[in-house]
């Protein structure tokens, strides 16, 4: 990742996004199964800026291991998770785990506006989407309304790059002796 290896650039989002590679904010990582295969897929988030907010926000990899063939593989497709300052509030977004194991839903919500930006079906959610695997690509499907999809479940917490210990749990090794240092969303 940084050498550059990978585009974390999402031409979909509608704006100019430059990832943030100076070492001022370090990528993070989650484990989460998007597939719906029963194994954890590796999803890479990269700080990005655009050229109109001063805030950063992130752009998500998601990588998958396939045991049959080997191969590690990124998915096509890169999933934005804004920030804003503009328009007189402080918006976030998180992804979130599915009950059935398959897939993710992004929030996109205010922190300023009235209700508790912490829970999904408040009245902070600005937009919902689904984030789905289909073949060798992710798919996000922005959902009507607001209303709290009935198989939301616990938001995916990331953590700092540096702290290895998840995935080396996952790989059957022992575990890193640093702390675990999940990360909020931004």
């Amino acid at each position: 990742m940084a050498a550059g290896a990978y585009d974390f650039s999402n031409p979909n989002f509608g704006f100019p996004m430059t990832a943030i590679t100076d070492g001022s904010v370090s990528p993070q990582y989650a484990l989460q199964d998007l597939d719906g295969d029963g194994h954890p897929e590796l999803l890479v988030r990269q700080a990005a800026t655009t050229p109109s907010e001063p805030v950063y926000q992130w752009n998500v990899l998601v990588f998958t291991y396939k045991a049959g063939d080997g191969v590690a593989e990124k998915l096509d497709g890169v999933v934005t998770l804004p920030a804003s300052t503009s328009a007189g509030y402080a918006g976030a977004s998180d992804l979130y785990a599915t009950t059935s194991g398959a897939g993710a839903y992004k929030r996109v919500y205010s922190e300023s506006q009235e209700g508790d930006s912490a829970t999904p079906n408040s009245a902070a959610t600005l937009s919902l989407s689904s984030v789905e695997v289909q073949g060798s690509s992710l798919v996000e499907t922005a959902l009507d309304g607001t209303s709290t999809p009935s198989e939301l479940a616990e938001k995916i917490v990331f953590t700092d790059i540096s702290d290895l210990s998840a995935l080396t749990a996952l790989g059957g090794g022992m575990a890193s002796t640093a702390p675990s240092t999940p990360v909020a969303s931004e």
